[in-house]
């Protein structure tokens, strides 16, 4: 007769369960942490990406300037009023303070409130001119002047010799004068921060790069060491230039150019040619001035759109529309200008 053997708890099986127990627990808990780790690195990331990402096209207009006239546009170039201005001769656009707005034209600098003379100085040589804030820097014969607006009093001078050409960096205060030998950088009080041994005809700061044109070349340099990193020979002299998300372009004589930032290779050519080149705030759309016609270009698509103009165009303005949201803060604006 067989005898029956009970079947017990095995030694040590409690603390077996135990452990298994502790060990699925330890594994939750792990997975859980993991998972919300994961999820706000994730929203992080999110967040980064919408917080430097530029909102879309503001709603802006344009305010074409030509000798005797002044045209309102749409954003696409259709115009929408024009009305007479009280400047002939031909002239440039340097600026706004206010309703103000400031033209340079045979060594006179006119300040206008609407379409109406406000005030004006001859300044012997006067050529380029910038807006910052409430003084224009212009330069003339000998230097650089600081004139407050819009009474255009003397603020200050500072000799430079040769300059040929002016840009300033919104919201930091710095300028920048070019003359054929030599790239000087300003304060808002025309001390001299810096002199670099480059010089030439033209000249774009953005925020990593700037960039000078001389005759029909380009040359790309790094902002804070002025360390030379491309260069190209382009068709025809530069007129002008203005980078946007990661895209320069030049106008020169014979058309329009698309370089990469900062290397300067070619993206695209289009056959058209202008004076002067605009962006929009947000630096998607960068609009090229010709004498009868406008040219809007979207970036970094390079896709292009025309309009015939009323008259020949001196000058251009892009304003903002009265209902839109406030335009990005000088930094990201300078960011832009260079790809972020």
């Amino acid at each position: 007769m067989s005898e029956e053997i009970p079947l017990g708890a095995p030694e040590g099986g409690g603390r077996r369960v135990l452990f298994l127990a502790l060990g699925i627990a330890i594994g939750l808990a792990a997975g859980v942490g993991l998972g919300y780790w994961a999820k706000y690195q994730t929203l992080q990331y999110a967040y980064s990406l919408l917080s430097q990402s530029q909102p879309p096209p503001m709603d802006i207009y344009l305010v074409a300037y030509s000798p005797g006239q002044m045209a309102i546009l749409t954003a696409a170039g259709t115009p929408i009023l024009q009305q007479r201005l009280g400047l002939t001769g031909h002239f440039s656009y340097a600026g706004s303070y206010g309703p103000y707005s400031i033209f340079l034209s045979n060594g006179t600098i006119y300040v206008f409130n609407g379409t109406e003379e406000y005030t004006e100085l001859y300044l012997k040589g006067v050529e380029k001119g910038v807006v910052v804030g409430n003084s224009l820097y212009v330069v003339a014969a000998g230097g650089v002047y600081k004139l407050s607006l819009p009474d255009l009093s003397n603020e200050g001078f500072l000799a430079v010799k040769d300059a040929d050409d002016i840009y300033a960096i919104p919201g930091e205060g710095v300028l920048y004068v070019l003359t054929p030998n030599s790239l000087v950088e300003l304060d808002g009080a025309l001390r001299p921060l810096a002199i670099y041994d480059v010089g030439g005809d033209r000249v774009f700061v953005g925020a990593y790069y700037l960039f000078i044109a001389n005759g029909a070349s380009v040359t790309s340099y790094s902002r804070t060491t002025l360390d030379r990193l491309a260069s190209t020979s382009l068709a025809g002299t530069v007129r002008d230039m203005r980078a946007c998300r990661g895209v320069l372009l030049v106008a020169t004589s014979r058309g329009l150019y698309a370089l990469s930032v900062p290397g300067l290779s070619e993206l695209k050519f289009l056959n058209v040619t202008g004076n002067e080149l605009e962006a929009d705030p947000s630096c998607t759309v960068v609009y090229l001035a010709g004498d009868h016609r406008l040219y809007a270009i979207t970036v970094p698509s390079l896709s292009i759109s025309s309009a015939d103009l009323p008259a020949p165009l001196d000058g251009l303005e892009i304003r903002a529309g009265a209902l839109t949201a406030q335009p990005a803060s000088a930094p990201r604006q300078i960011a832009l200008a260079c790809g972020g």
